[in-house]
């Protein structure tokens, strides 16, 4: 793979629409949304942006001081590690289960 740099500032695209700290991201199979973590006042919370929509929302208020994501094979199911306790997010529903270990 060869990458131009040269004008390459000028094809940078914003994928989030506030500035914040991110904990990691994660984007569906479909490349239709993206799932974060970011911060704003207390601790990470997970966000969702809509490519399609063009539309970003709180996904689930966390309140974290770290996280990290992985998405399931088939794309439906989020994995989520949360200050240390993990957790399984349906996506289609947002519902989400503890997992103990």
């Amino acid at each position: 793979m060869k990458i131009d740099f040269d004008g390459i500032e000028d094809r940078i695209a914003r994928l989030t629409v506030n500035s914040s700290n991110l904990a990691d991201a994660v984007v569906t199979k479909d490349g239709d949304k993206l799932y974060y973590l970011s911060r704003f006042e207390k601790g990470y919370d997970l966000w969702v942006h809509d490519f399609k929509e063009e539309e970003t929302k709180l996904f689930k208020k966390l309140g974290v001081r770290r996280g990290s994501l992985e998405l399931s094979k088939d794309g439906k199911t989020l994995f989520l590690n949360a200050g240390g306790r993990f957790s399984k997010i349906t996506l289609a529903s947002g519902k989400s289960k503890g997992i103990s270990y």
